[in-house]
């Protein structure tokens, strides 16, 4: 080691100079330095759904996470955004253009389960200071058979790669990840008891006329409100329409009016509740006759939808029929589309499910 020592002291001081520069030299390069050349900076616009991460940096991956809320992903266009790029001069000597150098974009991999296509895919870059917009097309494919992962969590991956050549430094690439999160407790379910009429709110008793002589003894012959009206609302919270049955259930001491159509269903955007539940009712609703089950119901992502049923006291119903408790009790249950009816498994994103509803009653 002395002797190595001595002898690069022994050398020339210009050529001791000449070596320490190209030490340093090959250092800057190594570690990347752009000193010398321009630079793209790249950002994500419009990107509407998506949560962006690490947009706008010089180097490096921007990420987009979308996230679908659904049992499962449907093919086809998915989703736009748009990437904005512009030349910078760099601190050093600036970038010679020549005629020109490609800026392209293009995915990194082929195969997967999503496609970007931007448009357009190149342009010529001639001059620091140069920008442009690509406008980016993502899609969801399925694979050579057909299908597409449905698991909870599936998280599917797209990268554009960005080549500015070596003479520009840009990102990298930019990712798109899709994530499949099955609903869970965006669908709410309320059920609860009114007035016909909707005058006295929702109630929280009620009384029953039964008389004790007469030929009517033992039998409720009148209740107050004279007509009820058994509600249940349903919000969907979750980004994506619902669909599924309804099974309305009355308490056994009570039926549906015969007249006219006593169950009608009304739907209207955003998110109401027992509060406001009336302001959606406009117009005269969507007659279902006396139906219980309603089939095939979907409700728009962030949209409410309504059943009314009206309802009363069974005629002449026995005092001894009475529930035992006091109370009646109402319930509303959601189930999976796939059903037959309004029976089965119930759906495992609507909360509370079933919703019931309890109404005390007193005896005059």
């Amino acid at each position: 080691m002395k002797k190595e020592a001595r002898s690069m002291n022994s050398r020339p001081l210009s050529r001791r100079f000449v070596a320490f520069a190209a030490i340093a030299v090959a250092s800057a390069l190594a570690a990347g330095n752009a000193w010398a050349k321009d630079s793209l900076a790249v950002s994500v616009a419009n990107a509407t759904g998506a949560v962006v991460v690490n947009n706008g940096q010089a180097v490096g991956t921007i990420q987009l996470f979308y996230t679908v809320n659904a049992n499962a992903f449907t093919v086809g266009q998915f989703a736009t955004f748009d990437v904005n790029w512009v030349t910078s001069a760099g601190s050093g000597q600036p970038t010679n253009y020549g005629t020109g150098l490609t800026f392209s974009l293009e995915q990194d991999q082929q195969g997967g389960n999503v496609d970007l296509v931007p448009a357009p895919a190149s342009f010529l870059l001639t001059a620091t200071g140069q920008s442009g917009k690509s406008t980016v097309t993502v899609y969801i494919t399925p694979d050579k058979a057909g299908l597409l992962p449905d698991a909870d969590g599936t998280d599917l991956v797209g990268n554009l790669k960005l080549d500015a050549t070596s003479k520009v430094g840009s990102v990298t690439s930019i990712q798109v990840h899709i994530r499949l999160v099955h609903p869970t407790d965006c669908v709410k379910v309320y059920n609860f008891v009114t007035d016909q009429d909707f005058n006295l709110g929702v109630l929280s008793t009620t009384s029953l006329n039964v008389p004790k002589n007469g030929r009517n003894a033992g039998k409720v012959t009148s209740s107050q409100p004279g007509q009820f009206s058994d509600n249940v609302l349903i919000v969907n919270t979750c980004a994506d329409a619902q669909s599924f049955h309804l099974g309305i259930g009355l308490d056994s001491s009570f039926s549906i009016n015969s007249n006219g159509n006593p169950v009608k269903t009304y739907t209207a955007s955003g998110a109401f509740d027992v509060d406001n539940f009336e302001d959606m009712m406009t117009g005269s609703g969507a007659p279902n006759g006396q139906n219980l089950c309603l089939q095939n119901v979907t409700v728009p992502g962030n949209a409410s939808f309504l059943a009314t049923v009206h309802a009363k006291v069974n005629d002449s119903w026995p005092q001894t029929s009475l529930p035992a408790d006091g109370s009646f009790d109402f319930a509303a249950s959601v189930y999976p589309s796939v059903n037959a009816g309004c029976t089965g498994p119930l759906h495992s994103y609507a909360t509370p499910n079933p919703a019931t509803f309890t109404l005390p009653f007193t005896i005059k």
